[in-house]
This record gives structure tokens, sequence and C-alpha cells, in this order.
């Protein structure tokens, strides 16, 4: 079966893969006849995944357990009363109110304030404040943002920041690049995460690579 004809059968865009994987399975492995219903099959396993799963010892449990998940994440992410949240000043830009709007919708927020400089960001506005459970956003404001935002996390007490500013400040300029189009050098980054065989995976990741590399 093609992508349209999956599609077009009840599997999500996200588990089209997984679905061709299962044919390929099944007909490798399976019986001739296993292939002749395939596209009722395959109705059927979206219907009720739950039936076809691992623990069934379906050959087609690739995609069940994807449209498992699927559907996990569609529950997640069900209509929910969005967050109130709290707005310091006038005159604040609408577009950023908009989307300010837009992201207290989210399941994951749980509180949100918007500063009276707030404006315009890339996924939420570049002044606002938005808590969220169990998840972290990167980038949620822009990239310029999030190349330094970890850096305000620091296990250690006031005064010892104070009193060593400079070896601080050094540690800052030498250990980030800020900014898009900054990155270190081929080779000045690395650490063992570079060389995990799950960055072959995926023709997305083996694309990224390099470029996590000088971000490091």
């Amino acid at each position: 079966m093609k992508r349209v004809q999956l599609i077009n059968a009840g599997v999500p865009e996200g588990c089209v893969r997984e679905a061709m994987s299962s044919i390929g399975q099944v007909a490798r492995y399976g019986k001739k006849d296993d292939l002749r219903h395939v596209s009722q099959t395959i109705k059927d396993i979206v219907a009720e995944p739950e039936k076809y799963d691992r623990s069934t010892g379906s050959q087609w449990y690739r995609l069940a357990e994807a449209l498992l998940r699927e559907k996990r994440v569609a529950e997640q992410f069900a209509q929910h009363d969005p967050v109130r949240f709290s707005q310091w000043g006038t005159d604040i830009d609408p577009k950023a109110l908009h989307q300010m709007y837009n992201a207290c919708e989210l399941p994951i927020a749980s509180k949100a304030a918007v500063m009276p400089d707030a404006h315009l960001g890339y996924g939420v506005p570049i002044g606002c404040v938005l808590a969220t459970e169990n998840t972290v956003i990167p980038n949620a404001v822009g990239v310029d943002i999030a190349c330094r935002m970890k850096l305000t996390v620091f296990d250690i007490g006031w005064e010892l920041f104070h009193h060593r500013t400079l070896p601080f400040r050094d540690v800052l300029l030498n250990e980030t690049r800020f900014g898009p189009g900054c990155a270190f050098g081929p080779g000045e980054r690395q650490h063992p995460i570079m060389d995990d065989e799950r960055w072959k995976a995926l023709k997305v990741l083996k694309n990224v690579r390099d470029l996590a590399a000088s971000q490091l």
C-alpha cells in the first residue's frame, strides 16, 4: 500500500512509517493470505490497535503500538480550559497577547504572566512567564534567548558568584556561542553523546548531528 492509501485507510500521518514497516514484516515472514486482505487488516488495527500490540504476538505490533502512542498524545492534548495569565502593564502588542493566549491553551501550561515589555517572540512572547508541568520547552521565546537560558541555574551561593564575577564571565563567553550563525568549529567540542549510534537511526538526525555538535 502507498502512503495515500494508508492515510485513506485511517492511518494517521505520523504512523505511516510504522504501517509500511509492518506490511514489509508481514510480506517477509507472514502468510500469503495475510497480504490479500491487508487493506481491511489495516482498518481493523486502526479501529482496535490494542488487539494487535506486542503482547498479542501479532506481526502488526509496530503499527498497533504507534497508533496507541498517537492516541495517548491526542488524549493529552485534548480540549481543556486555558490557563488565565496575569498582565503587567498596558499597550502591549496585540500579537504578543495572541501568542500568550495560544500558549495558555496548551495542556502542559499551569501558570503564566506577561511583563510590561512583552513583545512578539518565536512561540511565546519575549517578556512573558510560562510555567509548565513535567515539560521543558526549548527555544520557546526564540533561539537567541535559549542559547544561555540554562545558565540561570547554579548550585552555588550568591556570595561565591558575586566575588568571582570574572571567572564566571569568562566561562560564559568561552563555553557558549550566542545567536543564529554562531557555533563552535568542527572538532572544537567533544562529547560521548556525539558518538551515539542513534544519530544514524533517522535521516533527520543524521542531517543535524554536525549542527548539534557545533552547539554543545
